[in-house]
């Protein structure tokens, strides 16, 4: 125990080979993935004005557009970073949407007029159920989905509305309209 202690100093200096302030790190330096980061961003900020504008249906102006712009292709990540993520184009909303999801209350807003009017059948009645759950979830849906078997419980979109084809129409507008705003188009 009566060791002698023995102190030593080293002294280390580092060159500073170069200095930038403000400058995102590197693609290669990000840990986690565009996708990764949009998703807590918008997890962190769901009261975001225009995030809830998104999430509850409600029309974007082009001022809630150039902020989608600026938050999720200057502050989240790049536009690059954006494209190289989605893999296929998909517009910038529809992709927001896809996260925040709509809201149950914009849901049943929306399709309302099928679930009120009573003059629909019980599988008519499910099937707009069923589009209800994916929007709610999902925030978006493409007539591509519509056909997966699961999406209906392995009804046949023909056999629950058979000849009545203009309801199945209305129906359409309806997601149309909901799809709609999540598109930059809609605000001119």
């Amino acid at each position: 125990l009566k060791k002698e202690m023995k102190t030593k100093v080293i002294n280390i200096t580092d060159d500073v080979l170069f200095e930038r302030e403000g400058e995102r790190f590197t693609a290669e330096s990000n840990l986690e993935g565009y996708y990764e980061r949009a998703s807590r961003y918008v997890t962190e900020n769901e009261d975001k004005p225009v995030l809830y504008k998104l999430k509850n249906n409600i029309p974007l102006s082009k001022e809630d557009w150039d902020e989608l712009e600026k938050i999720f292709w200057h502050e989240v990540g790049t536009a690059e970073e954006y494209k190289k993520a989605m893999q296929k184009d998909v517009p910038l909303g529809k992709f927001v949407r896809s996260l925040t999801g709509l809201s149950e209350e914009a849901a049943h807003a929306a399709f309302s007029e099928f679930l009120d009017e009573g003059l629909f059948t019980e599988a008519q009645i499910h099937f707009v159920h069923c589009i209800m759950d994916w929007i709610i979830a999902y925030g978006t849906l493409d007539k591509e989905e519509m056909n997966d078997d699961e999406f209906t419980g392995g009804d046949d979109i023909v056999d629950i509305f058979g000849d009545n084809i203009a309801d199945f129409q209305r129906i359409m507008a309806v997601i149309a309209s909901i799809c709609l705003l999540y598109t930059s188009d809609a605000a001119d």
